[in-house]
């Protein structure tokens, strides 16, 4: 059976980082809400569905890296679902969510969830190429010659 699913919504708070130890391995394991809201309007909104996701090892890393209450984020992975006990009830209930295989920062933001984040080159750690200025063409590349189509598209072996 096909077990897959792809969600993109924005985080309600910053990830939960547990780390717990198993057979002499740490594990990482991050557990996150997406608030996604949903394609129609009901009464002049759009009613929002929270969807819980769990991330382990370097999935659980990377949410613990980058993702911060408010961003946008894409999930892909399995819905799987948990029974557990409520404290003080004997009465098992179900619980539903996504079990993280990718996922990805789609758009960083700040505290508000309407106001953008801008990280400079040296804080997210990619340098940007294009702030360096290029040298100048050589001067027999300052002007080409221009070919007629026909002759462009034979010297590559097609025809209009």
């Amino acid at each position: 059976m096909l077990n897959n699913v792809s969600l993109m919504g924005r985080l309600v708070a910053a990830p939960v980082i547990q780390t717990i130890s198993k057979q002499e391995r740490e594990i990482t394991i991050a557990r996150y809400r997406l608030a996604i809201e949903r394609d129609y309007k009901e009464k002049e909104h759009r009613p929002v569905d929270f969807i819980v996701c769990k991330a382990f090892g370097t999935d659980a890393l990377y949410a613990q890296k980058y993702f911060d209450k408010g961003d946008t984020v894409i999930v892909n992975g399995r819905i799987f679902s948990e029974k557990y006990k409520k404290e003080g009830s004997e009465k098992e209930e179900f619980f539903t969510g996504v079990l993280v295989r990718n996922s990805y920062l789609a758009r960083k933001t700040g505290e508000g969830w309407n106001r953008t984040r801008t990280m400079s080159p040296q804080q997210d750690g990619v340098k940007n190429e294009m702030e360096e200025e290029l040298p100048p063409l050589p001067e027999e590349y300052q002007e080409l010659p221009t070919l007629p189509e026909e002759e462009y598209f034979q010297g590559i072996g097609m025809t209009l």
